[in-house]
């Protein structure tokens, strides 16, 4: 498996792009590459979209970072975890909602949030502030973040006035530092502008020594969205008990080994690393999407069966015989004299 960037790729992915092929410096040949990256990478856990990935935490929370979908599966202190649905704390013969500490070595999928860090709990009322490290003015006028959530001790939605009339959510200056109004209990949505520099949201009750850091947006985030996740056995609670797990005691925060599944990231300069860099597959699955856009569905079947099938062979003479497993045992439950398979 060779890596490319997205310049040492535009060349020969040019000459089939259309139906005479693009100039290299025609941008539409990044849109054919960005959307043959997403249809493959959602048809195999190809080399380069999975790999290894390290993180720390004493909260139980873990957010994934913009580039990484999913866990597909979670090693804590050396010991593998069984990975669960957002369907584990609500079926009827499951554990019910997690909140505190306990002794399940389990990780459940917490689905998607618009923070890295969660929403303070207590000490509220919470207004919110955004910090900027770089100049985001254009042409001496200054974008704005939209923020959208539920009011302070109540279940409706944020309304605010800007421009000419009132917007759901607050739109707070991308400044040096800008404060907000609005009370918030709990954030929604978080829509933001391509920036020069990192923006950063914190949340305020006033006393500028219990300020909670909610998320650090990167430049090119506009939707920001974090798939999260929970270890009970993690939770913060635990630490300094000496009811304690043992293996817990004494740990501030705790490493988390996980194997990761990269999200769809699109490339835009040269300099940018494609997330699936092999040529042929990348040739045929832009041959299929022109194929679809004619609407010859047969041709775009077949060019993307080709994509596909260059990709598996691709996995296999790079994993050899190594293969995920097609079952995992749980010695949690049984059936009988029957092992519990999931």
């Amino acid at each position: 498996m060779i890596r490319r960037t997205l310049g040492q790729a535009r060349a020969k992915l040019a000459r089939i792009a259309g139906t005479s092929g693009f100039k290299m410096n025609d941008p539409r040949i990044v849109d054919r590459i960005n959307d043959a990256t997403e249809e493959l990478m959602n048809e195999g856990d190809w080399p380069g979209v999975v790999d290894r990935y390290l993180f720390s935490s004493n909260t139980g929370d873990i957010i994934l970072p913009s580039f990484l979908d999913r866990i597909m599966g979670v090693a804590l202190n050396n010991i593998p975890y069984s990975m669960r649905s957002p369907w584990y704390e609500f079926v009827e013969y499951g554990p019910g909602p997690q909140g505190g500490c306990n002794w399940i070595d389990t990780v459940i999928d917490r689905d998607e949030t618009p923070l890295q860090f969660a929403f303070p709990g207590t000490g509220g009322p919470y207004s919110l502030y955004t910090k900027c490290e770089l100049d985001e003015d254009v042409d001496g006028i200054t974008p704005t973040m939209l923020v959208q959530g539920f009011l302070y001790n109540s279940r409706r939605e944020v309304r605010s006035f800007f421009g000419t009339g009132y917007i759901t959510g607050e739109q707070l200056d991308l400044s040096t530092q800008f404060y907000g109004t609005a009370q918030f209990s709990e954030i929604t949505g978080v829509v933001k502008p391509e920036t020069n520099g990192y923006v950063e949201l914190w949340a305020t009750n006033g006393f500028p020594s219990q300020d909670v850091l909610l998320a650090s947006y990167a430049p090119q985030e506009t939707t920001p969205s974090y798939h999260a996740y929970f270890i009970p056995a993690l939770k913060g609670e635990w630490l300094g008990r000496s009811v304690c797990p043992p293996c817990y005691q004494n740990f501030t925060n705790m490493q988390i080994l996980v194997r990761g599944r990269r999200r769809f990231v699109p490339v835009e300069n040269d300099n940018d690393i494609l997330i699936i860099s092999n040529l042929p597959a990348l040739m045929s699955m832009i041959m299929a999407i022109q194929k679809r856009e004619i609407s010859d569905i047969e041709g775009y079947g077949q060019y993307k069966g080709a994509a596909v099938d260059i990709l598996r062979k691709e996995a296999f003479s790079y994993r050899g015989k190594a293969r995920n497993p097609a079952i995992t045992f749980d010695p949690g439950a049984s059936m009988g004299d029957m092992i519990y398979v999931r």
